[in-house]
């Protein structure tokens, strides 16, 4: 396994060559994503990533990890739980929302002008 710290990738150093990619976020909170390469577009035409898929909404910051996101799914789905008012309120506060493709991509158009 090769570990790298995510500030010095550049992904195409490492893409075909590896298909799979372990994405280690938020060491505090346990965060693993997997990332599958499913294929590579050499007509690319743009100068910043696309997300052309996606769905289920982002974790809010300090949830805490995979457990506690769950905890706070369970506590959004019902009404009546002891601390849904409180929850809610907090995702508000945390900018919690279903996944909006058009956002994302917008976003990600933005960071490259930042980066």
């Amino acid at each position: 396994m090769l570990i790298i710290e995510d500030k010095n990738v550049r992904l195409p150093e490492y893409i075909p060559k590896y298909t799979k990619i372990e994405y280690s976020y938020d060491f505090g909170d346990g965060w693993e994503h997997y990332i599958t390469v499913e294929r590579i577009i050499e007509e690319y035409n743009r100068n910043h990533p696309v997300c052309i898929e996606g769905e289920g909404t982002t974790p809010p910051e300090d949830v805490g990890g995979e457990s506690g996101y769950d905890d706070f799914l369970d506590i959004l789905s019902n009404p009546k739980h002891p601390e849904y008012a409180d929850t809610l309120s907090w995702s508000i506060m945390q900018m919690y929302q279903a996944f909006d493709i058009e956002s994302v991509n917008r976003r990600l158009k933005s960071a490259l002008r930042r980066w």
